[in-house]
């Protein structure tokens, strides 16, 4: 089986790197431990939204973001491809804990 690339500074990577939503790839494992009230930091629209959970996002007026979260308890976190396009991925984690 190949896999169809794309060249970015002479260096080859995976086609599906340069199309968005890779969070569907984890989705199959988080189904089996993301139960009850969640968090979907991150997920860029309504459509890549990990199934249930509330979306946060810059794209979304709702004023929550990966550094202000829902005063809520929640139950899990879903969070695929964010944290390396924040300026304080450090901030954010020590939020989320």
């Amino acid at each position: 089986m190949s896999i169809e690339t794309i060249s970015h500074n002479n260096q080859l990577y995976p086609l599906l790197q340069s199309q968005g939503f890779a969070a569907q790839y984890a989705w199959p494992f988080a189904k089996k431990i993301c139960a009850g009230h969640g968090l979907d930091i991150g997920c860029n629209r309504p459509e890549w939204a990990f199934p249930g959970a509330q979306m946060i996002d810059l794209n979304f007026d709702d004023n929550y973001d990966a550094y202000n979260l829902p005063d809520n308890q929640f139950d899990y976190i879903f969070s695929s491809h964010c944290l390396e396009h924040l300026p304080d991925w450090v901030k954010a984690t020590a939020k989320i804990l």
